[in-house]
């Protein structure tokens, strides 16, 4: 694979190709996973960056949004469902079971209703063909750690799903603290290997634990965070983690927009503002 850092980057994926963008929307998470037949949005950061989050997918030549996973109820995977869904043609929204019914979550449900798009609740090991031979499969949720049994820790409740594109994979994990980590690394013990980890939680200490970080062997971590939590020990000590692990990091706050781009069986990495794609 290669680094390639601040290079103008094609609109769409090519032939043969699959791109994963994780978005600058500070605190909070916006995951676009695209191949020529689908369009996946993967939660939708806090409400004040709506204007930022659908400049940069209309920048991107987005037109539709094939799926839409919310990982879970909290306001900064939430914020802009609602927005999303008035502004472009949605095909299925995905959430976990029993989310709450708070009033982000509402109003992205009452979106849905007004525009006719389904609800989906997925099941551990339910599949998405997202063409090209790329596949999305969720790994959770599983007992014990949906909404309604974890009422005190949202972030347990977080959709985890790992995407397979050829030889390479990919692990998205929401904001998953350690007790999910450490029973997915029990429920899949050489499963959750992932070349490119969506570190969990924004990068924070809750979560990358030692033992699944050996469970994934990723070789980089995308962290999506603000500069502020970045600079905080919690999410230091991580950072210093990934290093001391080989695990080669790339930051949002620092390097703006994060771009996957793969064949299958290389990828390539492109950092910088959606701003300056060619």
């Amino acid at each position: 694979f290669f680094f390639i850092e601040e290079t103008p980057q094609t609109i769409k994926p090519h032939s043969g190709e699959l791109v994963f963008q994780v978005f600058d929307v500070g605190h909070g998470d916006a995951l676009l996973l695209r191949t020529e037949r689908q369009t996946v949005l993967v939660d939708t950061g806090r409400r004040e960056i709506e204007g930022v989050l659908i400049s940069n997918l209309q920048k991107l030549g987005v037109e539709k949004i094939d799926i839409l996973i919310f990982s879970h109820a909290h306001g900064d995977h939430t914020g802009n469902g609602a927005a999303i869904i008035e502004y472009f043609p949605v095909g299925k929204v995905y959430e976990g079971p029993g989310q709450p019914p708070s009033p982000l979550v509402k109003k992205y449900h009452d979106a849905m209703e007004k525009r006719g798009v389904s609800l989906v609740i997925p099941k551990a090991g339910d599949r998405i063909d997202l063409g090209g031979g790329a596949e999305l499969e969720f790994l959770t949720p599983l007992p014990g750690f949906t909404a309604p049994e974890v009422k005190k820790n949202l972030n347990n409740s977080s959709i985890v799903a790992r995407v397979t594109f050829g030889q390479i994979h990919m692990l998205l994990t929401g904001d998953m603290e350690e007790e999910l980590e450490n029973e997915l690394v029990k429920k899949y013990p050489s499963k959750l290997q992932a070349q490119i980890l969506k570190s969990p939680h924004h990068g924070s200490a809750s979560s990358s634990t030692v033992p699944f970080l050996k469970a994934v062997r990723p070789e980089v971590a995308l962290v999506s965070v603000s500069d502020k939590m970045a600079a905080e020990q919690y999410h230091i000590k991580i950072f210093k983690r990934y290093e001391e692990m080989g695990i080669k990091t790339y930051r949002t706050d620092t390097q703006d927009t994060i771009t996957v781009r793969t064949d299958g069986k290389t990828y390539q990495i492109h950092t910088g503002k959606v701003g300056d794609l060619k």
